[in-house]
């Protein structure tokens, strides 16, 4: 699953100026963004909630094919699996609080601030439902392949394979890189709390005050 696609569809909206933004640019350019906004959370939420399914579909199949199973596999997949369903009970959400196109804007933006304060809070606890997850679940799903393996080779081939030179800055090297690339999108998604979320919170709120003002 790559988080990176939701970065990079986030930066192509407009980018957010915060409460200091003109009155009359945002009622311009809400509908706009809002539907911006939707698009980007439904791709994201249909990419990685099907990636998953998906991924758990075929691990499942691969390992009962090749007699991989155990706490560990299963777990593993348990797990997998309980990610994407965050993505796709996301998906669900967004879809039933979709409001019409002729509903009033007041109700428009009072859904948009409620669906942002939404994607806030789940990137804020990126790290314990999706990151944390996720890597234990690579630890157990991948531990259970390799005991299938070492099964099926002479004994001690696998832990002398693994005190070669060669096998060992591999697997240091692949541990660095992935972990690296994880802090790093990490890092991004939570930035944007900062950088993306909190500035439209802004808008939205200072244009929610205007209407209620302008209202008789």
């Amino acid at each position: 699953m790559n988080w990176n696609e939701w970065e990079m569809l986030w930066r192509r909206q407009q980018n957010p100026v915060g409460a200091g933004a003109d009155l009359v640019l945002l009622k311009q350019t809400f509908e706009e963004q809002r539907r911006k906004l939707r698009r980007t959370i439904l791709i994201r939420n249909v990419s990685e909630g099907a990636t998953g399914l998906v991924l758990s579909a075929f691990l499942a199949f691969m390992g009962a094919h090749a007699g991989v199973g155990g706490w560990r596999m299963w777990t593993g997949l348990a797990l997998l699996f309980g990610v994407s369903l965050v993505f796709v009970f996301d998906f669900v959400h967004a879809h039933r609080s979709r409001l019409p196109g002729d509903a009033p804007i007041l109700c428009k933006i009072d859904a948009e601030i409620a669906e942002l304060r939404r994607q806030r809070r789940l990137l804020a606890r990126i790290g314990l439902w999706y990151f944390a997850p996720m890597a234990v679940s690579f630890v157990l799903i991948a531990s259970a392949w390799v005991a299938r393996i070492n099964r099926e080779i002479p004994p001690g081939m696998l832990h002398d394979a693994f005190k070669t030179p060669t096998i060992i800055i591999w697997f240091v090297s692949t541990l660095a890189i992935t972990g690296a690339a994880t802090a790093w999108v990490w890092r991004q998604q939570v930035k944007s709390i900062r950088t993306r979320v909190n500035p439209r919170l802004d808008e939205l709120k200072k244009l929610r005050e205007d209407l209620i003002r302008s209202q008789p």
